[in-house]
């Protein structure tokens, strides 16, 4: 190799560790990462993690390993590059040769790259493409991984948090009226079970486990109100209202959600929709405070029937504004999803190009890859790339 050829070849790997470097500094943060590196996931969701997130730590040993092995290549370029202008035989074969050295017990059997040597010491001698492949082997389920579990908690726990806060009160009036209320019996229990099996087993939970909660905890509390006011001509109106209650609680709290992962994971995020604050519903002015002050009892049910109309009229508005927020608010999320999903039919073409096309597009390749799955993700610059893949791959 030359000079140029070296220099190119130092730029392409230095790049990909670069890269690489972001991604783990990235996952290190992520808190769902940090959750599972843990290993102590049970069920179907230890089934599928635990073996995986084992090897993780692997990621920055390897990286470590890369990186050390550039230094050595930058250094003994630099030592000879000023008077010296034939092949640099020892700094290419450092870049393309199996001179990058891994101890083989770091190393696991089924992802050794074949012809691979290993010495009598233990050490594991591979290129430093083929380093980086290992890194890859291990980073992308470690990647998925966390994106499973993530996608379940960030849809859970926003919808736990709501059905607390609805049942807790549903509980206390009934509590507070001596009234036996059967339906808020199973809605405690299936609250307790699904907030237990989202820490331990995110990924056992049936994927309409949260609607189904959402709904019961909405009967349970409607329920309450029902019978709270049976002896009113407002009784079913008031009901509906207090399961409307409970619906714009989580409602809000899924908007909320999709506000803040769309702002933290997708860039740019100028057309996401403010949601509004939990106060107006919960807050002293607000629906469920003037709710409990129109079903008073010691009022005239016309002065409650007006006031009612105008509460479901402001609730109906806040509902379409909610959902107009989770729709806004998640569509750069699915965007970004779509794209993935076209890169990966992409990529399953990547494999069928012939060599040196393939070679000059993998670059091309990688960098969409990354911007894909980092945060924040940038749709525009994905879409660029994609078109620009497209077009260079026919």
């Amino acid at each position: 190799m030359d000079d140029a050829q070296i220099a190119h070849k130092l730029v392409q790997l230095r790049a990909a560790e670069s890269r690489i470097a972001e991604d783990l500094l990235q996952l290190d943060e992520h808190p769902t990462y940090t959750l599972l590196v843990a290993g102590d996931m049970a069920g179907t969701t230890g089934r599928r993690v635990n073996a995986i997130m084992a090897d993780a730590p692997l990621l920055w040993t390897w990286l470590g390993s890369l990186r050390t092995h550039l230094d050595r290549a930058d250094a003994l370029r630099n030592e000879d590059r000023g008077w010296f202008s034939g092949p640099r035989t020892d700094v290419g074969e450092l870049l393309v040769g199996r001179t990058l050295e891994l101890n083989r017990a770091t190393v696991p059997a089924r992802l050794t790259p074949p012809g691979v040597s290993v010495d009598a010491d233990g050490t594991l001698r591979v290129t430093p493409d083929e380093c980086i492949g290992l890194i890859r082997q291990i980073r992308e389920p470690v990647r998925r991984a966390v994106a499973d579990v993530d996608a379940v908690w960030s849809d859970l726990i926003p919808r736990l948090e709501a059905a607390e806060t609805s049942l807790r009160h549903a509980e206390a009036v009934a509590e507070r009226l001596a009234m036996d209320v059967p339906e808020l019996v199973p809605a405690r229990q299936r609250l307790e079970a699904v907030r237990a099996s989202v820490v331990e087993d995110p990924l056992g939970l049936a994927s309409s486990v949260g609607r189904d909660l959402d709904s019961l905890v909405a009967r349970a509390a409607a329920k309450v109100g029902s019978v709270e006011r049976a002896h009113d001509s407002l009784s079913s109106d008031v009901a509906r209202a207090e399961g409307l209650v409970t619906e714009l609680r989580a409602l809000r709290a899924r908007a909320a959600a999709s506000w803040s992962e769309a702002n933290a994971k997708v860039r740019p995020a100028c057309r996401l929709v403010r949601v509004p604050s939990a106060a107006a519903i919960d807050g002293p002015n607000g629906l469920a405070h003037r709710l409990a002050a129109i079903v008073d009892e010691n009022r005239d049910w016309r002065d409650a029937r007006a006031e009612l109309d105008r509460w479901l009229t402001s609730a109906g508005r806040l509902r379409a504004q909610l959902e107009r927020s989770v729709a806004s608010n998640r569509a750069p999320l699915e965007r970004r999803d779509e794209l993935r999903g076209l890169w990966r039919a992409y990529a399953a073409k990547l494999a069928t190009i012939p060599e040196p096309r393939r070679q000059a597009l993998q670059e091309l390749g990688d960098q969409i890859h990354h911007e894909l799955h980092r945060t924040p993700t940038d749709l525009a610059r994905v879409e660029s790339l994609l078109e620009e893949f497209v077009t260079s791959s026919r």
